[in-house]
């Protein structure tokens, strides 16, 4: 049973948050799989010119609407508000909205934007924490302010890929975000795997207050890489290991020489890579990835290793 069934007369809004890489659309194409979603419609909106999170997301049947380039809570505020306002006109049996704001959205700054309208009701803020990553993120001098806004608007944390974790580390972690952000209830899970419903269902209603404090400054930079020749393997999994790139997120659909007519999802994050092969986005001719690096990096050279690792 959905959360929202309890009111027709406001469409529930969820916002998901958390950075690159944490699991995000792994946490909605889930949902996506163990509910009815007829009379739901998910608001995605990734990093880069490429939209993938909106493709994986249709390949599971979704009603996904794409915003353009950039950064909902930032630069596309007013496209936020547009649509919604679009959503809430044209879905007339719509009882639920989804907001997945890219990886370095705000996602309190959304939440503040979903208070807006009468016709919506903020169920709450979900942010997934890479459990492997989170410590190195926070620390990191590029986006540690960034990454902690995002845990300091959380109702719900999910402490995410926890199978990647030695076990004693989980309860130490887990009251180190505690201490971050007291008001939130955590909950640990392996690919984004929880009863979501029944999480919103359970933690306090009482609405938080606006957020005030200023979004950080991110200093990042996105770059988009195309090609129609395929990969070397090799060269491109030694791309994907070399860490003076300070890569902080890559994601695409590539194609190895070796193995023209498979399609491969890539996705790196911040501390490890994964590559699986994929059948849910063959418009995709090539290779087209997203990239997420840091502001004065050389991103010709970044550009010019990928052409480098091409078969």
């Amino acid at each position: 049973m959905n959360t929202a069934d309890k009111s027709s007369d406001v469409i529930a809004v969820t916002v998901i948050g958390g950075y690159l890489g944490s699991g995000k659309t792994t946490l909605i194409n889930h949902l996506l799989n163990s509910s009815d979603m007829s009379d739901t419609v998910f608001l995605v909106n990734d990093f880069g010119k490429i939209n993938i999170d909106a493709t994986l997301i249709k390949a599971n049947g979704g009603n996904t609407i794409q915003l353009e380039n950039g950064c909902i809570c930032c630069s596309l505020v007013n496209g936020l508000v547009s649509s919604l306002l679009t959503i809430v006109r044209d879905y007339p049996n719509l009882k639920q909205i989804f907001i997945e704001g890219s990886g370095v959205a705000q996602p309190g700054k959304i939440a503040d934007i979903a208070r807006l309208s009468k016709q919506l009701s903020l169920l709450g803020v979900v942010v997934l924490v890479d459990g492997g990553a989170i410590e190195a993120l926070l620390q990191d001098k590029y986006v540690g302010e960034v990454v902690q806004q995002q845990l300091q608007s959380a109702d719900i944390m999910l402490l995410n890929k926890i199978d990647q974790m030695d076990g004693e580390q989980i309860n130490p972690l887990t009251t180190w975000l505690n201490n971050i952000n007291p008001q939130a209830s955590i909950h640990s899970c392996r690919y984004a795997q929880v009863d979501l419903w029944q999480l919103l269902g359970s933690f306090a209603k009482t609405s938080k207050k606006p957020a005030t404090q200023p979004a950080a400054q991110l200093p990042l930079q996105q770059l988009s890489f195309n090609s129609a020749a395929p990969f070397n393997r090799q060269r491109f999994n030694q791309f994907l290991m070399r860490k003076d790139l300070h890569i902080h997120r890559l994601k695409g659909f590539i194609r190895f020489a070796n193995q023209p007519n498979q399609q491969f999802l890539v996705q790196m994050t911040y501390t490890d890579y994964q590559l699986t092969e994929s059948n849910d986005a063959s418009q995709f001719d090539g290779n087209q990835l997203n990239l997420v690096v840091p502001q004065g990096l050389d991103t010709q050279n970044i550009l010019q290793q990928l052409n480098d690792a091409l078969d």
